[in-house]
């Protein structure tokens, strides 16, 4: 994802973007529904049901399962990315339309941004799909889950550990990372 960067700098800003993921969509879920009324059953229940829907929410489970993943995906930051240049280029145009410096460099890419929401949610969305085949693939391998470096990006210690019948879909999706 950050091809300038060293190896483990890229693989630490990958992380620390999910950490900051995390945080932010946490804050948000606790300042939109607060914390349940009671400790109860009950009460923790219709809370979270009214917190499972949200956006915020699924972008928590998403960032928490790909911190607490040996695999080191570069691509996991994608759909973080996109999010966050959404809500960059919505709070720039809503705090600095009268700048100067907005009108004469900043205003035409946050209006692209802008006008192309779908098509940054559908990169977003492939990028979740292609994940979540990695995720199972990682699986079913043997080798995924006892590896501590990072290799081409993510922990397969080497392609022979992968079932017969995944091994293709494995290299491809590798390959797109």
């Amino acid at each position: 994802m950050l091809p300038i960067l060293p190896k483990h700098l890229a693989d630490r800003a990958c992380k620390l973007s999910l950490l900051g993921t995390i945080l932010s969509s946490g804050y948000s879920l606790y300042s939109t529904y607060g914390k349940p009324r009671e400790l109860n059953m009950h009460a923790i229940q219709s809370w979270l049901q009214s917190v499972l829907g949200a956006k915020d929410f699924i972008h928590l489970m998403f960032s928490l399962l790909l911190v607490t993943s040996q695999l080191h995906l570069k691509i996991a930051a994608l759909p973080v990315f996109c999010r966050a240049l959404y809500h960059v280029a919505r709070f720039l145009r809503r705090n600095f339309s009268r700048s100067s410096f907005y009108r004469g460099y900043l205003e035409e890419p946050c209006l692209w941004v802008e006008t192309n929401n779908t098509t940054l949610s559908l990169l977003s969305s492939n990028a979740e799909l292609a994940l979540g085949f990695l995720l199972i693939i990682s699986l079913f391998s043997g080798g995924a889950t006892s590896c501590r470096h990072s290799c081409t990006g993510t922990c397969f210690s080497n392609a022979s550990s992968l079932t017969g019948r995944f091994s293709w879909l494995a290299r491809l999706l590798l390959f797109m990372c």
